[in-house]
């Protein structure tokens, strides 16, 4: 895949996501993604971002200020 950024070329790897919510920091870690070889802009297909979603979606339940997920430990519990 090209980098729609800069148009460098993108690999597969893993990286570190936050989300900033009003009452918390969700930090998900181990999140696979296409990630640009130049620029380091970073992509995420459909399927991680609906896994994104549901990640945080249940961090707003349950989390206090910070909370830390593994991406890959939470997909396999599902």
């Amino acid at each position: 895949m090209k980098c729609f950024k800069c148009g460098h070329e993108t690999f597969e790897t893993t990286t570190t996501d936050v989300t900033d919510l009003d009452s918390c920091l969700v930090v998900i870690r181990h999140v696979p993604c296409s990630e640009c070889e130049f620029c380091g802009e970073v992509y995420y297909d459909g399927e991680t971002v609906r896994q994104l979603e549901k990640i945080t979606d249940t961090a707003k339940t349950i989390s206090n200020e910070i909370s830390v997920i593994d991406y890959e430990k939470h997909e396999n519990a599902a």
